[in-house]
């Protein structure tokens, strides 16, 4: 009897995925939730708030609130979904550190209502 059906050698296991540090909160590390209530701007139409951020050893990631006074009734309209993110008339949502780095967000962008 020959041995031409035995069974494939096993398959090696892929190596773990782990994410980059700089990519989000890390997976073995509660945050300390820190309560805010941040007005970072109001107009008529509308306001922005932080409402709370999560401290982590590594960063910190920032609860934000968009109040608008009139409902956003475009059916294609998606905060991601905009032609130009650094157009004038677009919110735009960023931080400074203390040594000068900066983090910005261009692609979570809600458009402003034109003045009329």
């Amino acid at each position: 009897m020959s041995n031409f059906f035995q069974p494939p050698p096993p398959r090696p296991k892929p190596p773990e995925h782990r994410q980059p540090e700089w990519f989000g909160p890390p997976d073995n590390v509660l945050g300390v939730m820190v309560p805010l209530e941040v007005t970072l701007a109001r107009t008529g139409d509308l306001a922005l708030v932080i409402q709370a951020a999560e401290v982590f050893p590594n960063g910190v990631q920032v609860t934000t609130r968009l109040l608008m006074r009139e409902e956003v009734r475009h059916p294609m309209w998606h905060p991601f979904m905009v032609e130009d993110p650094l157009a004038p008339d677009v919110l735009r949502l960023g931080a400074e550190y203390a040594d000068g780095s900066k983090a910005t967000e261009p692609r979570a962008t809600v458009p402003r209502r034109r003045s009329r």
